[in-house]
């Protein structure tokens, strides 16, 4: 684990992020146009310094994407592989994203954390983050 670094998530790891967050519990995958290479490459355009991969070696054993709105931030598709969770690659993963975000002037960032996932909303709000009761989200896609 001494080999462990955090880098910006880069077009060319598309392949291998995608099929890191398939493989991981608690992650849902929606498989529409945002999931495709074209998706990502959009979504990297827009937030090229939001977006973080963790390695163990050449190994992808985390990965998550930020974003924002110009008002919000938003933390998309955190996911750490189950045999490295609760050594703090999560959390490093996690600063990385907030710190970028403040840096443009965000104080405000959201998770979307799924209902059936007591660890996911473990982590979160031993982070910090509390829960939002106040809106149900609803989506479309076109």
């Amino acid at each position: 684990m001494q080999d462990i670094r955090i880098e910006h998530l880069a077009l060319s790891d598309y392949e291998a992020v995608f099929s890191f967050w398939n493989s991981c519990d608690g992650l849902h995958m929606h498989h529409d146009y945002s999931e495709t290479l074209e998706g990502f490459s959009h979504f990297l355009e827009r937030n090229p310094d939001l977006c973080f991969v963790a390695r163990d070696g050449e190994k992808i054993i985390g990965a998550v994407l930020g974003s924002h709105d110009g008002r919000r931030g938003f933390i998309n598709h955190m996911a750490v592989s189950s045999e490295y969770r609760k050594k703090g690659i999560g959390r490093m993963l996690i600063h990385n994203v907030i710190e970028s975000l403040k840096s443009v002037g965000i104080r405000k960032i959201l998770i979307f954390v799924l209902k059936n996932s007591p660890d996911a909303q473990a982590f979160w709000k031993h982070l910090g983050f509390s829960k939002e009761d106040i809106i149900d989200i609803h989506s479309l896609v076109v």
